[in-house]
């Protein structure tokens, strides 16, 4: 079994300032629409921003992971 990091969401307040860093100043090729941007990290990383309003309960941060051989894993 291996795992493998695919994709980070990070919800923000402000999306221009969040392409500021990720894009310019990291250099990740970004495809944006209204509210959102996909950028993609050269080892094939997903990282989405999500523009947003936070909450007092609110998690900013999620990740997703790619898991070979899960199933097999689960029925042990």
């Amino acid at each position: 079994m291996s795992a493998a990091l695919t994709r980070v969401v990070i919800s923000v307040r402000a999306l221009e300032p969040a392409l500021t860093f990720y894009r310019d100043l990291l250099g990740l090729p970004a495809q944006l629409s209204p509210g959102f941007a996909m950028l993609t990290a050269g080892n094939g990383v997903e990282v989405f921003l999500h523009e947003r309003e936070s909450q007092a309960s609110d998690l900013s941060v999620a990740a997703t992971f790619t898991v070979s051989g899960l199933d097999a894993l689960c029925t042990r």
